[in-house]
């Protein structure tokens, strides 16, 4: 995805910080200033060496500069419901979350994606992916989304969620709220006008999001992979999340869900699936062939006893992969760097052979590469003419030189906190400070209506 908008007018000079090369099994460490210009880096040089009179100065001595994080699955309005609920599994957990956040007025909503947003800047997030749920869907709800992501400066898809497939007793399944049942006109109208709010000109990228297979019609879906087509728009939706998920698609579709996506024209690469914890060998290489992106959530997927998902094997087969923090709700909180570490750590559990364990460099990769692969920005490393999705962060005091590797602290260490990020060459955090709102404001507001949100209990 370009990025057109107007970024800083002054160029920025990153001074005196470690350039982190992602490489295993030593991370490499370049001492260097970068300059940022008209949202590019154009120049990587030993500290002392660039000299500009117009660029404003950010320091970052002992610091590690590495590219912007993404978050490539979450949902915002969970942004509300960090650790609501606790030893539910999927279907049981979407009942008690949902029929309390499905309804959000547009000031939460704005509140949500901000607060969200806030977290993830302090850990070095430059992009966001948000599987955005209201029930029902309402073109209010959706604007207001955009807009909110739009302000804070982050880089964004809004992938808007609607889901049509009536269960046994008429309603929405995964909807405790009910809703309206929507017809596949209602569908395309809806996800028409989502389209026609996409713009080039914008860091946020509006997408389509069917809730997922079991919980849509094909006419749906193939309605997702036809507008998405003609608008060019991503796709992003839940796959295979719980075994149940998985054996329910191959009762429903004679096959396995992956295999029926594939056969319906929704995937490419400019899909993405979130979860991917049930699918076999065949599956993954369809993902790998079509060049989609999967999603690992591992806190998600542990929270909810959902599975362990077969992440080395995708990697093996070439396919992208990239990391999600899930909802707060199912999570805990919007932490990437617990991802990243639950990614590098979880899959061991099953694997015996440490040869085939995922290390901190893969995993970190996951969030860096595997995002920016989402998004469509490359190369996935602080580079001359790269995008300037950039990350700074302070190196960890607390291991001898001789024991120390970059990536290994930052991914197994104390949880990483951002000291400058940069989104398109725009410092949006500065000093550990977000530039782009005010969080004391955000903070005055989320007391405000956590009455609001308390009364619906």
């Amino acid at each position: 995805m370009g990025d057109k908008r107007t970024t800083s007018v002054l160029p920025v000079l990153i001074e005196g910080g470690y350039i982190l090369e992602l490489t295993d099994p030593a991370s490499q460490l370049q001492a260097a200033d970068v300059l940022v210009e008209n949202g590019t880096i154009t120049r990587i040089a030993s500290p002392g060496t660039i000299k500009s009179s117009t660029a404003r100065r950010l320091d970052a001595r002992g610091c590690l500069i590495l590219p912007g994080l993404t978050n490539a699955h979450t949902h915002s309005p969970e942004n509300f419901a960090a650790g609501f609920c606790d030893a539910l599994r999927l279907e049981s957990w979407l009942n008690a979350v949902w029929g309390r956040l499905d309804h959000l007025s547009p000031e939460e909503i704005w509140l949500a994606v901000t607060l969200g947003t806030a977290q993830m800047l302090k850990q070095g997030v430059t992009a966001i992916v948000d599987h955005f749920r209201q029930t029902p869907m309402s073109l209010d709800a959706i604007d207001t989304a955009r807009a909110a992501y739009e302000s804070t400066g982050v880089r964004a898809i809004v992938a808007v969620m609607l889901r049509d497939r009536l269960g046994d007793d008429g309603r929405l399944i995964g909807a405790p709220t009910g809703g309206k049942p929507l017809s596949l006109s209602d569908v395309r109208d809806l996800w028409t006008e989502v389209a026609k709010r996409h713009s080039p000109k914008s860091r946020v990228a509006m997408a389509l999001g069917p809730s997922g297979p079991t919980r849509c019609t094909d006419g749906m879906l193939e309605a997702a992979a036809e507008i998405s087509r003609r608008y060019s728009l991503y796709l992003h939706t839940h796959v295979a999340e719980t075994q149940s998920e998985a054996d329910v698609a191959r009762e429903m579709y004679g096959c396995p869900m992956v295999r029926h996506l594939d056969d319906l024209g929704f995937l490419g690469p400019r899909t993405s699936l979130a979860h991917c914890v049930w699918i076999d060998d065949e599956e993954v290489d369809l993902i790998a062939d079509s060049g989609a992106v999967v999603v690992h959530n591992p806190i998600s997927n542990m929270a909810l006893g959902s599975g362990i998902a077969r992440v080395n094997a995708m990697i093996s087969a070439n396919a992208h992969v990239a990391l999600g923090t899930d909802g707060a709700a199912s999570n805990g909180a919007q932490d990437i760097w617990e991802s990243v570490k639950c990614a590098a750590l979880l899959a061991r559990c099953g694997t015996p052979e440490p040869a085939q364990w995922l290390t901190a460099c893969q995993a970190l990769t996951l969030a860096v590469k595997g995002g920016r692969q989402l998004f469509g920005l490359r190369p996935s490393v602080i580079g001359e003419n790269a995008v300037a999705d950039i990350a700074v962060f302070p190196v960890s005091g607390n291991t001898l030189e001789e024991f120390f590797d970059p990536v290994r602290a930052l991914v197994y260490g104390a949880k990483p906190q951002a000291r400058h990020v940069l989104v398109s060459g725009d410092p949006i955090l500065v000093d550990g400070t977000i530039a782009s709102f005010d969080e004391s404001t955000l903070q005055a507001e989320l007391r405000d209506k956590s009455v609001a949100i308390e009364s619906r209990r």
